[in-house]
């Protein structure tokens, strides 16, 4: 059974929502909603390294599908970027909460505005291989050959 499309979804929901509540405790001025934010960015970290687990292991799957080489490693190396943005703006939250640093909570910020810009490149990407490639659509999968012994990604 494919992890991968199941597990998409938590990271960019739950890096979006971080992103979210953080702009809504600024707006509101209610710091303790940063805790929420906070701990809704390491679970977002935490699930786009399995996104970036299972994305490596279904590669294979699809890898000789035609034309899907590039996409597929455009889509790989901003899920890379994404997991390592994330994980630079979660431990630099720690830093800056203990802190106290206006100048750590604008790194923060923009660290995020980064995250977001690669999350939402990624997801389209990773978009563009299912729907313009058929990557994981079964019935596109058994229609090569070379595709057709690997693991089926269908739903």
């Amino acid at each position: 059974m494919p992890l991968h499309p199941m597990v998409i979804h938590f990271p960019i929901a739950l890096l979006l929502a971080s992103a979210l509540l953080d702009g809504i405790a600024w707006i509101s001025r209610r710091p303790r909603l940063h805790d929420s934010a906070f701990l809704l960015l390491a679970l977002g970290t935490a699930a786009a390294g399995a996104a970036v687990l299972t994305g490596d292991a279904a590669h294979d799957a699809v890898k000789n599908l035609p034309g899907i080489v590039e996409p597929l490693e455009a889509h790989e190396k901003l899920g890379f970027f994404t997991l390592w943005i994330a994980g630079a703006a979660t431990l630099l939250r720690l830093v800056a909460r203990r802190e106290r640093s206006r100048g750590a909570f604008v790194a923060v910020a923009v660290l995020t505005a980064v995250c977001l810009t690669l999350l939402v490149r990624t997801a389209i990407f990773g978009g563009r291989l299912v729907y313009e490639h058929g990557a994981g659509v079964k019935p596109v999968m058994h229609a090569h050959p070379d595709t057709s012994t690997a693991a089926p990604q269908g739903r």
